[in-house]
């Protein structure tokens, strides 16, 4: 099979949900799908902006970016450009700096969460032994009782 060349084509990630965010020059680009508003599908999803006043700032910052002059009769498919300064850490390209350092925050959370669960006994699995009994009071090891088991 003879090689070809191979136009380079920008980062794209897929997005929960559906759909893909595309990377170019300091910036991501997501292309509206059916039934999608720029407001919900893009605004409150990628930036996670919830205050109306904050969502239509962005959203008419996001729509001068885009050539968007009517945000109501914006055509599926629509190429909508977001700012990376506006993006959750989870939506930016995995190199970006901000996104490694949520990554990172988000294992050691993980971590943490992992010693609490253990503290709570979830997952742990007591194993009681039927050994000793009547006048033995049980054990104690490293600060630890080891009470007896009754055979009564």
């Amino acid at each position: 099979m003879p090689l070809r060349s191979v136009t380079p084509q920008p980062s794209a990630v897929a997005v929960r949900g559906g759909g893909a965010l595309e990377y170019r020059d300091g910036e991501a680009v997501y292309r509206l799908r059916a039934g999608e508003a720029l407001y919900s599908a893009v605004v409150v999803r990628f930036t996670g902006q919830l205050h109306a006043a904050d969502v239509n700032a962005s959203a008419r910052e996001i729509a001068r970016r885009s050539g968007i002059t009517d945000v109501t009769a914006i055509p599926v498919g629509y190429t909508v450009r977001i700012p990376f300064d506006m993006l959750l850490p989870e939506y930016l390209p995995p190199a970006n700096p901000r996104r490694v350092a949520w990554e990172k925050e988000k294992e050691e959370l993980a971590a943490i969460r992992r010693v609490i669960r253990a503290a709570d006994l979830e997952g742990i699995h007591v194993i009681l032994d039927a050994g000793h009994g009547g006048a033995d009071t049980g054990a104690i090891a490293g600060g630890v009782w080891r009470a007896p088991t009754s055979t009564t």
